[in-house]
């Protein structure tokens, strides 16, 4: 018998045990995620936090229940998730970018809601020029692999070719990538 999960540990004075928690919930959440998904409400409130490691830990649960989400409970948070590419903080924006690649795999009728708030990321401000850079590089990356199941390819390729004169050389390595794949789909 699996032991019954503690949440009370989220709330923890101790940062240890607390951080420990929230890591035990993301290794449990993607080996056993319908063990996880009774919880869920529990593990949408853990977005509302000041505590990065929790919000991040949260991301990537949510990410890896979306296989056995059977009861569609992740569409209504979708607006909330897209909120955290728009933190300012380059990693909280990295963690959500890879919860909504997961999300959308997992997901495939939240492919072009997600693909849309992967785009807006050019429109956001970070704690500078290259964490924007660095975030864009990503938000590419996630693109190259919803690519072909979105419908938004148009304007998948219009975001990438804005990106291909990004001094970042990885950044222009992933937009020169999805340009050629987008090349050879309409081939």
């Amino acid at each position: 018998m699996k032991k019954e999960l503690d949440f009370g540990k989220l709330q923890s004075e101790n940062m240890d045990e607390r951080y420990s928690f929230a890591k035990e919930l993301v290794f449990i959440s993607d080996k056993e995620a319908e063990r996880i998904m009774p919880h869920f409400d529990i593990i949408v409130e853990m977005l509302d936090t000041d505590k990065k490691v929790i919000l991040w830990s949260a991301l990537k649960i949510i990410a890896n229940i979306a296989r056995v989400d059977t009861q569609s409970r992740i569409a209504p948070i979708l607006p909330g998730l897209f909120g955290f590419l728009n933190s300012g903080n380059m990693i909280t924006a990295n963690n959500a970018i890879k919860a909504l690649v997961k999300i959308a795999l997992a997901k495939k009728e939240l492919v072009d809601g997600i693909v849309m708030a992967l785009l807006e990321t050019q429109n956001y401000e970070y704690e500078s020029f290259e964490h924007k850079n660095i975030i864009i590089g990503k938000a590419i990356t996630a693109l190259i692999t919803l690519f072909p199941r979105t419908k938004l390819q148009e304007e998948v390729k219009a975001f990438a070719a804005n990106y291909v004169k990004s001094g970042r050389p990885e950044a222009l390595a992933r937009a020169e990538e999805l340009i050629k794949e987008f090349d050879k789909q309409k081939n």
